[in-house]
């Protein structure tokens, strides 16, 4: 069965060094996600696609496993999937990062945006936000701590 895998999480959480673990094949994070078989990323920040992936551009896709970095444009497109490929698995991977972690990383790879303490707050919010409709609508959703090697589930991100 095909699966596609949304990566969420706010801004400057690890979504792409996840994505990249996973494309060099790491056996034991693979096994962690339950990935066997072919695997292909796409998303914003990686190369092999462009951030605004449709739903029937990756319903046609072949691979057994399809990581997809998530952001703002792909709102629907999760949704839209499904309703074209009911066939294949779907669920959500939500990484995320200590507050204080988080906003450390912000301010140290992107200074120039200028976010402050509240910005970063809105941003994790609206990530969660984003888990929390889809795990509504039937997705289901793993929260992940970001910052441990082995992604180790998190029950509950709770507030920042």
């Amino acid at each position: 069965m095909q699966d596609f895998i949304w990566i969420c999480g706010a801004s400057c959480v690890g979504k792409k060094t996840l994505i990249e673990k996973l494309s060099r094949n790491e056996g034991e994070l693979r096994l962690r996600f339950a990935i066997i078989g072919s695997f292909f990323a796409c998303g914003p920040g990686l190369d092999r696609a462009e951030a605004s992936i449709q739903a029937s551009e990756l319903a046609d896709m072949k691979d057994d496993h399809i990581a997809i970095k998530w952001q703002w444009i792909h709102k629907g497109i999760p949704q839209q999937l499904r309703l074209l490929r009911p066939d294949a698995r779907h669920r959500v991977i939500l990484v995320y990062r200590p507050f204080a972690e988080h906003f450390a990383a912000v301010q140290q790879r992107n200074p120039e945006w200028g976010w402050d303490a509240e910005r970063v707050t809105r941003e994790r919010e609206s990530a969660r936000e984003f888990c929390r409709v889809l795990s509504g609508d039937g997705f289901p959703v793993e929260a992940v701590d970001g910052t441990d090697v082995a992604y180790r589930r998190i029950e509950d991100p709770g507030r920042p």
